[in-house]
This record gives C-alpha cells, structure tokens and sequence, in this order.
C-alpha cells in the first residue's frame, strides 16, 4: 500500500520508536524530535497510525489509541459516539481554567504571580507567533522564575496532549 506522504497542512498521530510515545505532528518534516524521550526520528520511516486535515480528528484518533493501550478502547468509542466527548474533553484543563472555573482568582495559588509552566509556554507560544523551543525558554526564563527543565517538561506535557504542535520548520503553534 502506498500512501502520499502527508501535506504540510495535514497532522499525523505518530509513535516513537524508542519509548512508544504517541504524538501528532502537523506536515510531513524529514526528521522530528519525541516529545517524551527526545529521540530524533525519521518521519518517512515512522508508522502513522492515523492522518488527516482535521486537527480535532487527530486529537481524537490519539485519545483513541491512548485509550486502547489502558484496555479502555470501547469506553471511549461509546463516549465518542455519543457526543460526550467535545474536542476540550480530550485535552487537560490547565491550573489557570480550573480556578476560574471554580470563581477563584488564578493569582491566589502564587504569592509571586508566576504563572505555571503549561500557562507560560501557552501565552509564551502565543505571543511570540510561532516560536522555536529555544526562543520560547528564553522569552520566558527572562520573565519569569521558571527553571529550563520545567518549561521544557511543560513542553512535552503539552504535545503529548496536542495542545501545541512542532512545525517541520521547529516553531511551536498552539492547536
């Protein structure tokens, strides 16, 4: 079976061969890192479990996959099909959405004001319009008191999730 690679516009739901992690990534890049281990790995060599334009599609078809590996796939089929799954269920609330949610001021959990890891790379990709790993550790640790290692794990966090996404090119954009 040959399949055209992927368009720049579309996303795939890709694992690692190193450590099994199951990512999306948008296009089709020669070479992209595991969120989770840091492996470089060859797209063209890697097994798409899953390609298409939607980018809500491929978050589903990862939840999916996800689901099945913790012997959940038919749970999850059913909530899928019934429509109690939006595309927001899928992905984790951040500290910041909870506390709203709830009527409490998302200030109160840090006398310091510093935002979580997840909230700074959020509003940091977001702010920056598209910006490497690295330009986004740098906008951030410059602004607050963040340590690298933190960012970096919100990073993968946020991936794994696919709340943002790493181009071809290595910008982050957020879903």
């Amino acid at each position: 079976m040959n399949r055209t690679p992927p368009d720049a516009d579309e996303y795939s739901v890709i694992g690692c061969s190193d450590c099994d992690n199951l990512q999306i990534v948008q296009g089709a890049p020669k070479t992209t890192e595991c969120a989770r281990c840091g492996e470089q790995l060859t797209f063209k060599t890697l097994k798409k479990f899953y390609t298409t334009k939607d980018k809500e599609a491929a978050i589903n078809a990862r939840a999916l996959k996800l689901a099945a590996r913790a012997g959940n796939e038919e749970q999850f089929k059913q909530l899928l099909e019934a429509g109690a799954l939006d595309p927001d269920a899928v992905r984790a609330v951040t500290d910041k959405e909870y506390l709203e949610k709830l009527g409490m001021d998302p200030a109160i959990t840090d006398d310091e004001g510093t935002p979580s890891p997840p909230d700074a790379v959020m509003d940091g990709v977001e702010t920056l319009n598209d910006p490497t790993v690295d330009q986004l550790l740098d906008h951030i640790t410059a602004r607050e008191s963040l340590s690298e290692e933190q960012l970096r794990e919100a990073i993968d966090r946020l991936q794994q999730r696919g709340d943002i996404i790493k181009r071809p090119d290595g910008t982050l954009v957020s879903v």
